[in-house]
């Protein structure tokens, strides 16, 4: 009887250090980003976001998941926008009728978009990239292109 008493005993005290290191690790993977632009408001504001960073492919994503980046050439400076668009899809803008909307494979994108007055050929997201767009579009894939998944920081839960 004592030793079943103490294998399971050990049983119990394993599964509690495999939790703690799951939890452990799953702590591991958030951070606090400063947000320093008003490209997402009223959604996100600007100032301190605990994201999830264990993003790292971008199979990892959803469309219309909200992400911190830094753009590229600029790893200090962090802004927030939405992923519109994964590798291998394809992307065009369009500008008519004063409105400017987005279409990814073929169908109208969701993304909230302001301020845009281009049109552009359709073209489709490189590997390792995704497309992003903010509320307001300062910094973001409709100026810079698609962006590489080096320079996402983490996705917002």
């Amino acid at each position: 009887m004592r030793d079943l008493i103490y294998t399971a005993l050990g049983y119990v005290l394993m599964l509690a250090a495999i939790i703690g290191v799951f939890k452990l690790f799953k702590s591991h993977h958030r951070a606090v980003i400063e947000a320093n632009d008003h490209s997402m408001e009223p959604e996100y504001r600007n100032g301190s976001h605990s994201i999830d960073s264990s993003v790292r492919r971008v199979s990892d994503l959803t469309l219309d998941t909200a992400v911190a980046y830094y753009l590229p050439g600029q790893p200090d400076q962090y802004r927030v926008a939405w992923v519109v668009a994964k590798e291998g899809q394809r992307v065009k803008l369009v500008f008519a009728n004063g409105q400017g909307k987005i279409f990814v494979d073929g169908q109208p994108s969701q993304a909230k978009v302001l301020g845009f007055t281009i049109n552009s050929p359709e073209f489709i997201v490189p590997r390792g990239c995704v497309y992003v767009v903010a509320s307001a579009p300062e910094n973001d894939s409709l100026n810079f292109g698609p962006l590489p998944m080096r320079n996402i920081r983490g996705s917002f839960k």
